[in-house]
């Protein structure tokens, strides 16, 4: 079991120079916890790129889901 600080789960669903590291540690061990806290902090990292107009709702959406379904 990996427990990811929400920069870890953020470089994996959105580009960074640190996102290759992130896959690698998924491809080593898929079960992922994370603090409590982890799904506000990483909404804000979302908020903060569609204000930068990054993303979209819909993809903040969706990347949102994903990274749930992953650390649950």
């Amino acid at each position: 079991m990996i427990v990811a600080d929400v920069n870890v789960i953020a470089y994996l669903y959105l580009p960074g120079r640190f996102s290759e590291q992130a896959e690698a540690l998924l491809l080593r061990d898929g079960d992922w916890a994370a603090p409590r806290l982890w799904r506000s902090e990483f909404r804000n990292v979302l908020g903060t790129y569609m204000r930068q107009r990054l993303l979209t709702l819909d993809s903040a959406l969706a990347i949102c889901a994903r990274a749930q379904a992953l650390v649950g």
